[in-house]
Formats: C-alpha cells, structure tokens, sequence
C-alpha cells in the first residue's frame, strides 16, 4: 500500500507498506539448485501464490526486494 509522509521542511515523501507475507520450506531437490534459481523460485512462488491480488489490482505491483540475484533473470 502506498503512503505519503510529510517532512519537517514541507515536502512529502513516498513510502511503502507491505500488504501481505508469505512463506515456505524448500523441498530437499530445490536445496540442491543454485542460490540464484532458489531466489527465483522464491519469487515464482511469491508471484503465484498472490496472484489473486495481483491479476485483481487496480494500481501498479510493486515488488521490492534487496536480492541482486534476481537481476540476471531481468
């Protein structure tokens, strides 16, 4: 969910809230695949398990995530 907050000199800035969690284990074959394609299959499993709330959005999705891995997948 987007939020805007005000500052101190007048101006507002953009934040983010989450809207959902997820999780789950990995089975002992995905613990034998690279960080690379486990990092990937965790966001398969993100994209899959809400896409409810995805493919019903009105607004833009967002995913936020600290992983540079992903980014050879992009």
């Amino acid at each position: 969910i987007e939020h805007y907050l005000a500052h101190q000199n007048g101006k507002t800035q953009k934040t983010y809230a989450p809207v959902s969690f997820g999780s789950w284990l990995f089975t002992k074959t995905q613990l034998k695949l690279s960080v690379y394609y486990r990092v990937f299959l965790a966001l398969y499993f993100v994209l899959d398990h809400f896409a409810h709330s995805i493919w019903g959005a009105t607004k833009r999705v967002l995913v936020l995530t600290d992983n540079r891995s992903l980014r050879q997948f992009f």
